[in-house]
């Protein structure tokens, strides 16, 4: 945190435990995700990387959210059923959303891929919006996931009914995803928070 009137930063605050193993946790992990500040709150969502050796999962497993009710984002972390979670965080099970493994058949060691098109966003009206992907390796089944929480709502909704991005964007009530179409023209598609019924708004068709 950056204190304007003594022009100095603050020291740095771990939202996770390095060397988790060594306090309480079964194994090591690091987080693959991103820290934000969205409708006024400090937030994370990322996904885990934790390696036993012998697992089904390749490299990530787990969809992982939590927030802040204190604006420095220094403490009061809670996960999305709003319980408090420790900080740093030891055990990632404290804010985990769902596991995108359970999605797919495999239970081959090292075949559950879930890696690229993770994003997340929340919207004006409090509403969580997550998506991931996740690949079955040895069935060579891809599955795009929309996970979203509408505001009041006790947990997720988990869809696959979704054909993926890379980035999701808000703007007031909106959720929108920008990207190109199979001809690499830009389009973007829009959905009322709270909701999976993302709709064509734009697409460029020349050019």
């Amino acid at each position: 945190k950056y204190n304007a009137g003594d022009k100095k930063w603050g020291r740095f605050k771990y939202f996770n435990a390095l060397g988790a193993k060594a306090k309480g946790e079964t194994h090591d992990w690091s987080i693959y995700g991103s820290i934000k500040y969205a409708n006024g709150k400090i937030r994370a969502g990322f996904q885990r990387r934790l390696n036993t050796g012998s697992d089904k999962y390749q490299f990530q497993n787990g969809v992982y959210y939590a927030y802040s009710d204190d604006p420095t984002g220094a403490s009061k972390w809670k996960n999305h059923k709003g319980q408090n979670m420790t900080l740093p965080l030891v055990k990632a099970k404290e804010v985990l959303v769902f596991e995108p493994g359970n999605l797919v058949k495999t239970k081959a060691q090292n075949k559950v891929h879930i890696v690229s098109g993770f994003d997340w966003t929340v919207t004006d009206n409090e509403d969580v919006h997550i998506i991931s992907r996740v690949k079955d390796n040895e069935n060579n089944v891809t599955k795009h996931i929309h996970s979203y929480k509408p505001k009041g709502a006790s947990d997720f909704i988990i869809s696959t009914d979704f054909r993926g991005a890379q980035s999701l964007y808000t703007f007031g009530n909106y959720v929108y995803i920008i990207g190109l179409n199979s001809k690499g023209r830009p389009f973007v598609e829009r959905a009322e928070g709270g909701t999976n019924l993302f709709k064509k708004v734009y697409e460029q068709t020349s050019g």
